[in-house]
C-alpha cells in the first residue's frame, strides 16, 4: 500500500466513445461534488476527529516499520491495512432523508463513472503530460463554459476536467504548426554540434545539458508561442519559459495528437483531466 503526494501539474487523456457520455458524467459529478461539500461542512468536526485517528494510525505504523531489523521481510514492512481506520463522510450521516439522497446520488455517480474509462492506468500513456501548463491555458480558452472561480487560484476548470473533440484537437495541432514552423529551427544538440549527447546512452553529458539550458528560441517563435499557446503560472505548474523543453514538447505532442486523430473512431473524443 502506498500514498502518492502530488507535487506538480499532471494531465491525463482518456479515449471516450462520444461526447454525450462525458457530458453526462460531468453533470453528475458536479451534483455529486456539491452534495459532498455540503456533507463535509456539516460534519466537519466528525471528519476532523476521524482524520486525526487515521494520522495516529499512520504514525504508529511508520514507527513500527522503522523499528524493524534490516533483515525484516517485505511482508513485515507493509502497512497493516487490517487495522487501518477507514471512514467516509457518509459514515456520519444521521438524517435518513439525507442518507437516502446521498445513496441515490452515489449510485448514479458510480454508474456514470463506470461508463467512462478514467481509472488511473486506463489513460492514454503517450498523451500523459507533466507540467505542460500551456495545455491548461488552451483548454480554458477553448472551453470557458467549464470555468469556475476559485478564491486562491482564480479561474479553474470545474471538476478539473473537460471534453476535447476532434475540432479542439485539430485547432491545437494547427496552433502547434504555427509556432513550430520550419523544424530546422529545432535541431537538437547532436544535429547542431555533431557531438554525442550521451556517453552511456542514458544520461546527457554536462556539455549537452548546458547547451539545452542555454538554448535560445528565435524571437519570432517566442512571439507566436505567446499568441497561440502561451504558458501560465500557478502553484506547482512548472516553468513558464519559452525554452528548448517547451518547443520540443510541442513537437512531441503534435505528433502524438496527430496519431490519435488518424486512429480514432468517428465519434471518439478525448476526456481531459488535470490535477496538481
Amino acid at each position: 500500500m502506498r500514498w502518492v503526494i502530488n507535487m506538480g501539474l499532471d494531465i491525463y487523456f482518456y479515449k471516450e466513445k462520444n461526447k454525450e457520455i462525458c457530458e453526462t458524467y460531468l453533470s453528475t459529478k458536479k451534483e455529486y461534488d456539491r452534495f459532498y461539500k455540503q456533507l463535509e461542512e456539516k460534519y466537519r468536526n466528525e471528519l476532523k476527529a476521524a482524520w486525526k485517528k487515521w494520522e495516529d494510525w499512520l504514525n504508529a505504523e511508520n514507527k513500527r516499520i522503522n523499528a524493524l531489523p534490516e533483515d525484516a521481510s517485505e511482508a513485515e514492512r507493509e502497512y497493516n491495512c487490517k487495522t487501518e481506520p477507514r471512514y467516509d463522510v457518509s459514515d456520519f450521516i444521521t438524517d435518513e432523508i439525507e442518507k437516502t439522497e446521498w445513496q441515490a446520488l452515489s449510485t448514479k455517480y458510480n454508474l456514470t463513472r463506470s461508463e467512462m474509462h478514467i481509472d488511473y492506468g486506463e489513460d492514454i500513456d503517450e498523451l500523459y503530460m507533466r507540467k505542460q501548463n500551456w495545455m491548461v491555458h488552451f483548454v480554458q480558452e477553448r472551453h470557458p463554459e467549464r470555468l469556475v472561480h476559485d478564491k486562491e487560484y482564480g479561474n479553474i476548470l470545474e471538476s478539473s476536467a473537460a471534453v476535447l473533440d476532434k475540432v479542439d484537437i485539430k485547432e491545437l495541432i494547427h496552433r502547434m504548426n504555427k509556432i513550430l514552423g520550419n523544424s530546422e529551427k529545432l535541431k537538437n544538440y547532436e544535429e547542431t554540434t555533431g557531438k554525442s549527447e550521451s556517453e552511456d546512452g542514458m544520461f546527457r553529458t554536462s556539455d549537452a545539458m548546458d547547451w539545452y539550458e542555454n538554448w535560445k528560441a528565435p524571437e519570432e517563435m517566442v512571439e507566436l508561442a505567446e499568441i497561440y499557446l502561451p504558458t501560465m503560472s500557478r502553484f506547482f505548474f512548472g516553468s513558464t519559459n519559452y525554452d528548448w523543453y517547451y518547443f520540443d514538447s510541442l513537437r512531441t505532442y503534435r505528433d502524438r495528437f496527430k496519431k490519435w486523430l488518424d486512429e480514432s473512431e468517428p465519434d471518439e473524443v478525448l476526456f481531459y483531466e488535470e490535477s496538481w
